[in-house]
């Protein structure tokens, strides 16, 4: 499944793989950030891992923030051998970078850290520490209601003593002396000074979150992040001038965008990126881009470069057949290509399949049944009843279903030829029903050239076949369909004002 060796054989280099790797390679740092997109599973991950072989051994390796924002799952407590998915709680993505962090700075004090670099981290977490002081002195809103006002203060008394207990128990752990007692600039600071850079960073972006004065999620936390990356960056580069820039790799950023906390973090992450990033190189890795995230990126041409990864063309899908000295007809392998057009991790399975003795035509048909019921449970979560009969068909065109029937109602103008369509990148900022798609992925929204299409050639055969295109795109369903895309935007409008 390697698209180095389909492109090696094709005996050509694209633009995607040469920025990439530029980017990587250039020292001093650029002072700009590569955006990597693409549609799902073409490569984006693979070309990133090889164009950044030097941080994969030291001692480039301990310095090579890699935080990945899809969703984690960890057991619950107690229940760690359970491989039930009923004894799994899923971790969001600013708990996961948070995570990520900590994780680099342990690795970084047992192998790399020097002297300057833990004067420089300290620097960074005392100034963030007078920024939350800042904003705990301006007073809390009141509400009215009494009892709210109450219930209010009860809840931050808790969230207190749950930091306190927490971050006493880290410490105790730790076998230092220190205890804390508050949120105080004595206390916080004595934590910088007498704590590991990494158990200094959980303690303070606890008392962050417990503080409750981020106007949104990540509003001090991302910033953090970023300052922290430019304080080792520089001096790594101070180290060692011969040595590539400090690298911070955030992967499956669309996972950032899928609710509010996630787009804030993300948001005020790309707005530290645009103040201060001087001594580092970042690569943000992501399907889709939306909302805030991708307005600050267009609008910001001279601080983020693209980098789009595309499917294989289809002498390249040949040329990757033949490199597996597969022998295999023209015909199976017209199926192969109607099926993946190109995309790269599902040529590569379908393959692989082939090679254990299954039939093209086959594998193939069960990819698209797979497929289509991913579709069925993905939509009934959208909204979309069962249908367990014909008699149940007429009532689910009689209900409103609003966002489906957006969905199908965009979706009808590029499935049936599947076209591309034009859409400006203020359109699609705008357009909460074509950025859901996206998030859904089920379409693909290219910047450069400002086309919208399906994701790929296997979503499409698969979303032809659910109860929900049946159901809902049929051509009677047109009008209500429209009505509802209206509606969806006019929804979509009144909460981007808001924002």
């Amino acid at each position: 499944m390697l698209r180095t060796l389909a492109r090696g054989l094709a005996q050509q280099i694209r633009k995607e793989q040469l920025s990439v790797s530029w980017y990587l390679h250039s020292t001093p740092p650029t002072q700009k950030t590569l955006v990597l997109t693409g549609p799902h599973g073409t490569g984006k991950s693979t070309l990133l891992q090889m164009c950044s072989q030097a941080y994969r051994t030291p001692p480039l390796s301990n310095f090579h923030l890699y935080i990945p924002l899809q969703p984690q799952e960890r057991p619950e407590e107690g229940k760690a051998e359970a491989p039930a998915k009923a004894n799994k709680e899923v971790i969001h993505p600013v708990t996961t970078s948070l995570a990520a962090v900590t994780d680099f700075l342990v690795r970084l004090e047992e192998e790399a850290l020097t002297p300057r670099m833990q004067v420089a981290y300290k620097e960074v977490l005392l100034n963030t520490i007078k920024q939350l002081l800042w904003k705990l002195e301006e007073p809390l809103p009141v509400p009215e209601d009494e009892y709210e006002a109450k219930q209010g203060a009860e809840s931050r008394q808790l969230l207190l003593q749950e930091f306190l207990k927490s971050s006493n128990k880290r410490l105790v752990e730790a076998k230092l002396p220190l205890r804390i007692s508050g949120i105080s600039e004595q206390e916080l600071t004595a934590v910088v000074r007498h704590c590991t850079p990494s158990l200094s960073f959980q303690i303070i972006a606890l008392a962050i979150m417990t503080s409750g004065r981020e106007e949104g999620p990540g509003e001090l936390l991302a910033p953090l992040i970023v300052n922290i990356a430019n304080a080792l960056g520089k001096e790594l580069m101070a180290l060692d001038p011969s040595l590539l820039p400090f690298l911070v790799v955030m992967e499956s950023v669309q996972s950032a965008c899928i609710d509010q906390a996630g787009l804030y973090f993300l948001t005020y992450f790309l707005k530290a990126l645009l103040k201060s990033q001087e001594h580092f190189h970042c690569v943000l890795e992501s399907t889709v881009l939306v909302s805030e995230p991708f307005k600050l990126i267009v609008d910001n041409p001279d601080k983020f470069l693209l980098a789009q990864v595309f499917e294989l063309t289809k002498k390249e899908v040949g040329d990757f057949i033949q490199s597996r000295k597969m022998t295999m007809s023209e015909s199976d392998k017209e199926i192969i290509w109607k099926t993946t057009k190109g995309t790269q991790e599902l040529t590569g399975q379908i393959l692989q399949e082939v090679e254990e003795g299954g039939k093209v035509s086959q594998v193939c048909q069960d990819y698209v049944s797979r497929m289509t019921a991913t579709l069925n449970t993905q939509l009934s979560k959208q909204g979309m009843p069962e249908v367990p009969n014909s008699a149940s068909i007429m009532h689910i065109q009689k209900m409103e279903l609003i966002e489906l029937r957006a969905l199908a109602y965009f979706l009808s103008h590029i499935m049936l030829e599947d076209a591309e369509v034009e859409m400006s990148t203020e359109d699609f900022y705008e357009n909460g029903v074509v950025q859901q798609l996206c998030l859904m992925r089920f379409c693909y929204y290219n910047i450069e050239t400002k086309r919208l299409r399906i994701e790929n050639a296997l979503l499409r055969q698969a979303l032809l076949n659910t109860d929900m295109w049946k159901i809902l795109a049929a051509p009677t369903q047109q009008f209500k369909n429209k009505a509802c895309y209206k509606k969806a935007l006019e929804l979509g409008k009144e909460q981007l004002n808001q924002d």
